[in-house]
């Protein structure tokens, strides 16, 4: 689901006061949204990490307003930004409210600086694909042909991602949601599990990594 300069987000901090923010990505699984809020670095809130948020979402082709509670997991500052990632479970009524707003919120990691994925379960040999982009609940790899064969009668997959600088692997479950041709591979897309353990202790680093690729593609505009 693609972040829309439009949608705003109100927040009140812990002692009451409002503050505006701008959703920069919103995704959504289940019952369950993350979304990327950004503030200016003057004019943002002081939340404690876990505590519990009331969201309201306004424009950005809603209608009405939509509340959801969530819990800040993560924050990133910089000079000009303050950006929080807020994790909460939504009535089903407004998860179908933002997803008429579905679009495409992947990130692509640079070139020079390439993310290499394994898929598991498939022998000894893991053999090691590219990742092609990601966000924070979701990832695509492409795959060649002839793992493609291998891989056609499984509609899930259990990959060891390698963040760029890092000595250890991020292991996480995903479903195959699409597969289509893109020149001589096969693109997968994919939704990770976000409730397996291993996934959920090293979550922190992968939702880091996503949003700190975003901010240096929004620095390059």
């Amino acid at each position: 689901m693609s972040w829309d300069p439009e949608l705003q987000v109100s927040v009140r901090a812990p002692d009451g006061r409002p503050f505006q923010g701008r959703c920069v990505d919103l995704e959504s699984t289940l019952h369950e949204i993350l979304a990327s809020v950004e503030f200016p670095a003057d004019q943002a809130p002081s939340l404690p990490m876990g505590t519990r948020n009331e969201l309201e979402f306004r424009g950005g082709g809603l209608d009405i307003p939509l509340r959801a509670e969530a819990r800040a997991v993560l924050r990133t500052d910089d000079a000009a930004l303050r950006c929080y990632c807020f994790r909460g479970r939504i009535t089903r009524s407004t998860l179908l409210k933002l997803k008429d707003r579905r679009g495409s919120a992947r990130i692509r990691p640079p070139a020079s600086q390439p993310v290499r994925v394994k898929v598991l379960d498939l022998g000894e040999d893991s053999p090691e694909v590219l990742l092609h982009d990601m966000s924070t609940t979701g990832v695509s790899i492409l795959v060649e042909i002839e793992l493609e064969k291998h891989l056609c009668t499984r509609l899930r997959l259990r990959l060891a991602v390698r963040l760029p600088g890092e000595e250890k692997h991020i292991e996480m479950n995903t479903t195959v949601r699409q597969r289509r041709v893109v020149g001589p591979a096969v693109l997968y897309g994919l939704e990770i599990d976000g409730q397996i353990p291993d996934f959920m202790r090293a979550q922190d680093r992968f939702l880091m990594y996503v949003n700190t690729l975003r901010s240096h593609q929004r620095e390059s505009r």
